[in-house]
C-alpha cells in the first residue's frame, strides 16, 4: 500500500509475508494515520478486535467485497 491511499476507515490486509507470521492476511480498518513524509504509520484495528501499528508498506488494500462475514453478522447484531 503506498501512502497516498491510507485513509481513516479504509480496509486493508497484513501482507502475508509480514514478520509475524500469525497476523499475515488478517484484515482489518484503519484507525489513525501518523504522516511522516518519509513513511507512514497506521493504527489498525483488526477483525479479531485487537490494534496493531503498520508500516503502509506492510498492508494491502482489500476490495469492500472481501469483508469477514462474522465482522458484518456482529455490526448488524449490534455487536
Amino acid at each position: 500500500m503506498r501512502s497516498e491511499e491510507a485513509q481513516i476507515g479504509k480496509r486493508v490486509k497484513v501482507r502475508q509475508d509480514y514478520r509475524k507470521a500469525n497476523l499475515g492476511g488478517q484484515e482489518g480498518t484503519i484507525a489513525k494515520t501518523w504522516a511522516n513524509p518519509a513513511f507512514t504509520a497506521l493504527d489498525v484495528l483488526l477483525d479479531d478486535g485487537t490494534w496493531q501499528l503498520f508500516w503502509c508498506q506492510e498492508l494491502e488494500p482489500v476490495d469492500g467485497n472481501s469483508r469477514d462475514p462474522r465482522r458484518q453478522n456482529r455490526a448488524t447484531a449490534g455487536a
